[in-house]
């Protein structure tokens, strides 16, 4: 039915082809014998009319206890000395029908009787030098009949299974179809051949696998699997850089039925006590709690930091690695660079190739950076949650610096990383462009900062043109913004001296620097300079005056709010110069106007005066005078910062992706943070003019 699995050999695919589009794409794929036809438990643990032989196991495992579950009744399991089961596996007369499942049987053994390919070697589980979640590797041996419920893996991890011997047959649901067999909240099916008249809807996929072949089951796949012969496979569970999101909406998704399951003993604890005993059930569940799950990605945060040269972020996706790779054009442009670099020459590679170990160090990077403020933000609504802060002010009046510390708490992990460029998988040496930018003098970048008012100016001064952006400028707004990371205040404007914003590159600079491998430097510097400076915590405001051109209108674009000078004038016009935004200008245009005024504005260089810009919401401000503009900014200085700042925050979250649901969350949790706290409170014994 539906579908058939991608099948391959050892000499069909590299092993990159398999991680894009297997693990990244979070398809199914067949790995055929090839893969395992040197696996040392292929030759041992079969007998020599190819049948499954727990002979040699039993010899030198005998006393080790495997864990057995009967077929009449899946849920309970005994220990049994593996010299016991084996005696019952070699007789053919059986009585009853018993599995053994879920055996550790490498960390009980010390014995790893394979050799895995590169596309299963990236196992944050298993192969990490500490282990954060314990032990992931199994040997299954069932008779004939035996099978396994339907279900899908643990915390959304990925999983393969290679047959040692016999044969299985497996029942495959796509995401989203396992819904047709739910039969209750938090219950599905557990044999959908009861529910056949289903299949069709749910688009149930049914696989032999063959001996010797290893299937690699993506995430979220819900399945059914049955032992078709005397069947031996050894299997792992595992996340990576590719699943790893999933894993931590599967810790959240698990914490809120959690939380559902034990409401109604609330009142028996303390909010800390409730909180804590949410994490031991999901720890007894998944063998991972928020806490360790987030000491994991910090382990990795530094252990990959001190290797990888750069980060990897796809220009298209510049605020979340995890939406690049549901993109099938990202997907392709990224297996096809990888693999231009690739010379590992074989998929058992030992080690990898250093372009290869490069750049998935740099994608390992990244992804861990991202899932570790997506659990900061989880432990947020969760604080909250748990704390009840409506039932008491003095957690209320504290709690919105909670939202900031996180924050400050991301930004500090990627403030580790700001001498790596945030470019798409090609090693970037950031201090030899800084000293390449600085040898092409030209105007200054300045910052002033008032502390006392939360407000910060970086402006733009290149006298006689038109503020047009020298390297040593680049380098002087580098160093800005790299001051303005640490810095606590609450408003940043970015403008240009003397009546004008910027209007791009300077001509000289640009003509000296118009190579293929100047224009790789200048797009990476500059798009990592404006993706920090808007994931500033402060809110930007850009002060456009006069014009707005070119590389001008991508640094625009890069703040938070746009105002415009009613005689000011704005655009996109790289085209009229024969090349395209390089900034990060198209995914903001993009996300600012909509796909189809981005292509018009984009493909005919237009140049828009201030009144059409407020029209297409490319800018929110048009004044007449500095003393309005001053007074709009000063609207943003009247809270306090924190509630300033997590304004931002919140907006931000909405915007990468999250359901309408969420967004509510969203929005009622962080309420729920200021809602009577002290600059609410100080608020209303102020007596609001408005009431």
């Amino acid at each position: 039915m539906s579908p058939v699995f991608r099948r391959t050999g050892v000499g069909q695919d590299s092993w990159i082809d398999l991680f894009v589009d297997a693990m990244l794409a979070n398809k199914p794929v067949i790995l055929n014998s090839e893969f395992t036809e040197d696996w040392e438990s292929r030759s041992e643990w079969v007998s020599d009319c190819k049948k499954p032989s727990l002979d040699s196991l039993s010899q030198r495992f005998g006393d080790l206890q495997v864990p057995v579950v009967e077929e009449a009744d899946q849920c309970n399991y005994i220990e049994m000395p593996l010299c016991e089961f084996a005696e019952y596996f070699a007789n053919k007369s059986r009585h009853r029908l018993l599995y053994a499942k879920d055996w550790h049987f490498q960390r009980d053994s010390g014995c790893i009787p394979y050799r895995l390919p590169l596309f299963l070697q990236s196992d944050w589980f298993n192969n990490e030098k500490r282990s954060f979640v314990g032990d992931y590797r199994f040997v299954y041996i069932g008779v004939r009949e035996t099978w396994t419920r339907f279900h899908c893996d643990v915390m959304n991890s990925y999983s393969w299974s290679a047959n040692i011997c016999g044969r299985k047959l497996w029942y495959f649901v796509p995401p989203g179809g396992e819904e047709h067999f739910r039969i209750g909240k938090d219950a599905y099916a557990s044999d959908i051949r009861e529910h056949r008249d289903k299949w069709q809807e749910a688009g149930v996929i049914e696989l032999i696998q063959e001996e010797a072949e290893i299937v690699f089951v993506p995430s979220s796949w819900f399945h059914q699997v049955h032992n078709l012969e005397d069947t031996i496979s050894i299997n792992h569970n595992f996340i990576n850089a590719s699943n790893v999101d999933l894993a931590v909406d599967s810790i959240r998704k698990r914490i809120h039925e959690i939380v559902a399951e034990i409401e109604d003993s609330r009142d028996l604890f303390t909010a800390k006590e409730f909180s804590d005993q949410v994490q031991l059930i999901l720890k007894a569940d998944s063998k991972i709690d928020l806490r360790t799950f987030a000491e994991l990605l910090d382990y990795l945060i530094s252990d990959r930091s001190a290797r990888a040269k750069y980060c990897w972020v796809c220009p298209q996706h510049p605020h979340s690695i995890f939406e690049c790779k549901k993109n099938p054009k990202c997907l392709k442009r990224a297996k096809e660079l990888w693999k231009e670099n690739c010379s590992c020459g074989s998929m058992f590679a030992d080690p990898m190739c250093p372009s290869c170990l490069d750049w998935i160090g740099a994608y390992e990077l990244s992804c861990c950076i991202e899932a570790r403020g997506m659990i900061e933000t989880y432990k947020m609504r969760l604080s909250s949650t748990f704390m009840k802060l409506l039932s008491s002010r003095a957690v209320a009046g504290n709690s919105c610096f909670y939202l900031l510390s996180a924050v400050i708490l991301l930004d500090l992990v990627s403030r580790n990383l700001q001498t790596r460029a945030f470019s798409q998988g090609k090693p970037f040496d950031w201090e030899a462009a800084r000293a390449h930018f600085s040898r092409f003098p030209g105007g200054a970048v300045t910052l002033t900062t008032d502390d006392n008012k939360g407000l910060a100016t970086i402006e733009l001064n290149h006298p006689g043109k038109k503020n047009a952006l020298s390297g040593k400028m680049m380098v002087d707004l580098d160093d800005c913004v790299r001051k303005l990371e640490s810095w606590d205040g609450a408003v940043v404007v970015l403008s240009g001296a003397n009546g004008d914003f910027c209007t791009g590159g300077d001509l000289e600079f640009v003509k000296k620097t118009a190579t293929p491998q100047d224009g790789f430097t200048m797009c990476t510097f500059m798009g990592s300079i404006l993706i920090r400076l808007r994931r500033l915590p402060a809110i930007t405001i850009a002060k456009g005056d006069g014009y707005i051109l070119g590389g001008g209108s991508e640094l625009f674009s890069s703040c938070d709010i746009r105002t415009m000078n009613a005689s000011a004038k704005v655009g996109f016009v790289q085209g009229r110069l024969g090349v395209t935004p390089g900034w990060g200008g198209t995914a903001r245009m993009v996300e600012m106007l909509g796909r189809s005024k981005a292509i018009e504005l984009l493909a005919t260089a237009s140049v828009l005066d201030a009144d059409t810009a407020r029209n297409i919401s490319l800018t929110s401000f048009v004044y007449d005078t500095d003393e309005q503009f001053l007074k709009y900014v000063s609207s943003f200085l009247r809270n306090r910062r924190d509630v300033v700042k997590v304004s931002k925050h919140v907006v931000d979250g909405i915007l990468s992706g999250t359901s309408l649901e969420e967004c509510l969350e969203i929005e009622r949790e962080d309420f729920i943070k200021v809602w009577g706290g002290e600059a609410h409170l100080n608020a209303l014994t102020s007596k609001p003019k408005h009431k």
